[in-house]
């Protein structure tokens, strides 16, 4: 009996002063960990919601980048760290609904591993070719494709855009050679000279280049805002090609449902700020803010439709 009455106090006890800490958050700055380097829309999206968490929660919010093997490394650490809301981790496309699909060093369940805080912004991906590869238009590239039997190459600086890439092959009944590339920006300078004909980027990475890449389509359910006359696959025949990146907030698992609450309300007022949705349209984005329970329904989506994507194309996890 005394026991058990001990018992009884340690959880009241346990459970005020969890209630007393989650009043209190954040109380210290917090580390914001984005699992690519610095540059590109990752840094962008990363450092509005940094802004917006430090200016409304009052704590600084720190983005600590901890880039390696296409955004595992950061992404593993993250959910190994304390669930008291002082580590956050930016999710995303690539490191969510693909590499646990494509790699065995991503150890980590999205649907599992981590607490969702909230969706971000959306934005879309374009395929574009080198500008001295002689076509225009989707039709022709697909019927250069078929032409030359798999020997266009294509690039691709995340697991994101593989994806896409496969699902274009499979809707389009073709075979290209894929080219990863680490990043990006590693990727651009061989397709702008034509060592590699084609590439998957987003729409905010392709505008600098334009004249030196030409895009074909648009892979987001709707034309891209600083692309608006590059047509989407739907437009062009293909009602099931749609790919989209996309950027959220997460913890590890087991955070308090009352931070997750702290955070997710802070993160909608701030994305409902005006400044703050002029500097996502500027880069191409769609600002997409979500409940926690929203945002789980929406990465456990893209993992099913990674996953369809993966099967067909016949990859095995590596």
């Amino acid at each position: 009996m005394v026991l058990r009455r001990l018992t009884l106090v340690i959880l009241a006890v346990t459970a005020l002063t969890g209630t007393v800490r989650a009043a209190d958050y954040p109380s210290r700055p917090v580390q914001y960990i984005v699992p690519f380097g610095a540059g590109g829309a990752a840094e962008l999206a990363s450092r509005v919601v940094t802004e917006g968490f430090t200016e409304i929660l009052g704590q600084p919010f720190v983005v600590e980048n901890r880039p390696g093997a296409n955004g595992i490394i950061g992404t593993v650490q993250g959910a190994k760290a304390a669930p008291d809301g002082y580590t956050l981790l930016q999710a995303n496309g690539a490191t969510f609904s693909v590499n646990p699909l494509l790699y065995k060093a991503a150890t980590y369940d999205p649907t599992k591993d981590f607490t969702p805080i909230g969706l971000v912004a959306r934005q879309p991906y374009v395929i574009a070719v080198s500008a001295g590869l002689p076509v225009n238009t989707l039709d022709e590239l697909i019927a250069l494709a078929k032409e030359r039997g798999g020997k266009l190459t294509y690039a691709t600086g995340s697991t994101s855009h593989q994806l896409a890439g496969e699902l274009f092959q499979k809707e389009a009944g073709i075979k290209l050679t894929h080219v990863p590339y680490n990043a990006t920006n590693l990727a651009l300078p061989d397709v702008i000279s034509g060592r590699v004909d084609l590439i998957v980027t987003a729409a905010y990475t392709a505008v600098p280049h334009l004249g030196k890449i030409r895009p074909i389509a648009a892979t987001s359910a709707e034309r891209a805002k600083l692309l608006p006359d590059v047509p989407t696959f739907k437009e062009l025949g293909y009602p099931d090609f749609v790919v989209e990146g996309w950027f959220g907030v997460s913890a590890p698992a087991g955070l308090a449902p009352e931070v997750v609450k702290t955070l997710n309300t802070a993160l909608n007022k701030h994305l409902d700020q005006p400044k703050v949705r002029e500097a996502f349209d500027k880069a191409g984005f769609e600002v997409t803010p979500s409940t926690p329970e929203e945002f789980s329904g929406f990465i456990k989506r893209e993992l099913d439709t990674g996953r369809e994507v993966v099967r067909a194309a016949g990859i095995e996890p590596q």
